[in-house]
């Protein structure tokens, strides 16, 4: 199936090696996905999501909360200033964003302070956060609510429609991926909130196909088309990322 400006708006292409990139970029887009979201998972990686992106994509800075807990060196200061670098170290023809970045119950460490260094450094350059949750919603939507402007995105959502209805009303928007495909909650929140909030994601690089089943199930949820599901998607995710 071919749908106009689709974006891919969570994709670790980096995981891949450099051949399977563009074999993975030349399927995507005879498919019709001419962009990607790339985010950043260590300070370690971050030039290596860089030098998988192409112009016109985008590119994150963050600190996944389980490559946090793998490492003891942190220091809030120094995050501050990696994630103030990395940002400047994305070429000007790509789009910038802060994360992967979140809380999530299943690690350690103190993630809530270096999840807050991630807004901060977002708010002050004025770019969007790449969220990621697991299991602790509560505190993910009091720390949001310190930052009403800016622009957030939940990565691989899955969940009921009134916590989806809470991200929402703070303006977040919702990744869609293909774990939703298995939960009823998930379809209920598609259908309780309509297509506006929902941008669709691959994450892990299987194969580009991925993107347009999660949009067939989403259009067929909504009564709509895929085509026009993935259209209206990808306009979404070019003005979340765009400065």
């Amino acid at each position: 199936m071919n749908a106009e400006a689709a974006f891919d708006a969570h994709v670790h292409l980096d995981f891949l090696a450099l051949h399977e990139r563009a074999v993975y970029r030349e399927r995507a887009q005879t498919l019709g996905v001419h962009a990607f979201a790339i985010p950043g998972v260590s300070p370690d990686q971050w030039a290596e999501a860089i030098e998988a992106s192409e112009p016109g994509d985008a590119v994150g800075v963050g600190l996944h909360p389980e490559y946090f807990s793998a490492r003891e060196d942190v220091r809030v200061e120094r995050l501050r200033s990696a994630l103030r670098r990395g940002l400047e170290a994305v070429p000007p023809d790509r789009m910038r964003f802060v994360g992967e970045t979140g809380l999530d119950a299943r690690m350690p460490g103190d993630q809530a302070s270096v999840l807050r260094v991630h807004l901060e450094v977002a708010s002050e350059a004025k770019h969007p956060v790449v969220l990621h949750v697991v299991r602790r919603h509560e505190e993910l939507l009091r720390a949001l609510s310190a930052f009403p402007d800016l622009r957030t995105l939940v990565h691989g959502f899955v969940g009921s429609a009134e916590l989806a209805a809470r991200y929402v009303a703070q303006g977040a928007r919702l990744g869609l991926g293909r774990r939703a495909l298995r939960s009823p909650k998930t379809r209920a929140a598609v259908e309780a909130l309509g297509p506006e909030p929902w941008l669709l994601e691959s994450d892990e690089p299987g194969a580009p196909d991925d993107l347009f089943e999660v949009a067939a199930w989403a259009a067929n949820v909504l009564g709509e088309s895929s085509t026009s599901f993935c259209a209206r998607s990808g306009r979404a995710a070019r003005a979340f990322f765009a400065m």
